[in-house]
């Protein structure tokens, strides 16, 4: 019988500047869905998300949410209802 594949964890949630500072220093490109309390993450995208990370098994690539209404970086994208998506790359030096 072949072993059934590991699911990956899909994505982080990000609700605080702490951590939000704290996924940028992830090594590898984050995908971030940034939204709002009252108009929570796209959910149109997360299974296509989940088929991204599952195929690649890529420990360089994640996936995250994050709440505009609590993280100061993000203050630009608060009042807004239309799916956010930010691409962050983090590769320290040798």
């Amino acid at each position: 019988m072949a072993a059934k594949k590991k699911e990956a964890s899909l994505q982080a949630c990000v609700t605080t500047q702490e951590q939000w500072e704290e996924m940028l220093a992830t090594k590898g490109l984050t995908v971030v869905d940034v939204n709002q309390q009252w108009c929570g993450p796209c959910r149109a995208v997360v299974s296509l998300l989940r088929k991204i990370k599952n195929e690649l098994a890529d420990d360089l690539l994640h996936f995250a949410t994050a709440e505009a209404d609590s993280i100061d970086a993000l203050e630009r994208y608060r009042g807004k209802c239309e799916p956010t998506f930010l691409f962050y790359g983090c590769y320290p030096h040798s």
